[in-house]
């Protein structure tokens, strides 16, 4: 039998696009992704004490999480898009559409910040940078409650969780769980980012 060496998929070729329309397509991808996340987690709040409540996730709550979502998943995606040539332009873009959506909310220092975190954490992350290692697993154990997974996605879920849900103390309750459910469907938008960004060719 021989060996055969699949390293990618290939699905016919490269869409051109250029650098505004490739930033615009990659902030609304996100932020459809960031509404379904969301949507997740109001449902878990049906195990809260008081039942299903749309008011345990404040507007505010709302805006960190998806600027930090915004953020976190850009970042990825760029440090994947790394041969383009219109790299710059498509950061510079990306960061303008972040950018109204954080001065929608008021929260342009708050976007700022996330931009930072999320890049110091993707660059400090030797799995990533070096073998593109999203998470880990930590145990074989399927009886191991603890925590399953390692790495810069479960690192960037906890602190998108923490940075946007812990302030209020509405979510306690449930706060581990909607970690991991921020930690799956962050996962999740960074496999589908990272097909759909690999399909365009910026020019």
């Amino acid at each position: 039998m021989t060996e055969t060496d699949i390293t990618r998929l290939d699905y016919g070729g490269k869409i051109s696009t250029d650098a505004a329309r490739m930033a615009e397509g990659m902030a609304e991808m996100f932020d459809e992704m960031a509404d379904l996340a969301l949507s997740r987690i109001y449902v878990r709040t049906a195990k809260l004490e008081q039942g299903f409540d749309l008011a345990a996730v404040s507007q505010d709550d709302i805006g960190r999480f998806k600027i930090s979502w915004l953020t976190a998943l850009g970042e990825l995606m760029l440090h994947g898009l790394a041969g383009q040539p219109k790299l710059e332009d498509i950061r510079r873009e990306y960061y303008a559409e972040i950018g109204r959506a954080a001065e929608d909310r008021g929260m342009q220092d708050f976007a700022a910040e996330a931009g930072e975190v999320a890049r110091a954490a993707i660059g400090a992350d030797k799995d990533f940078i070096e073998r593109g290692i999203l998470s880990a697993p930590m145990s074989n154990d399927p009886d191991d409650e603890s925590l399953r997974n390692r790495g810069l996605g479960p690192d960037l879920a906890a602190h998108m969780t923490e940075t946007a849900f812990a302030a209020s103390g509405k979510l306690t309750p449930i706060l581990e769980a909607v970690g991991d459910l921020v930690e799956a469907e962050l996962g999740n938008a960074y496999a589908h980012g990272s097909v759909a960004c690999n399909a365009f060719e910026v020019v």
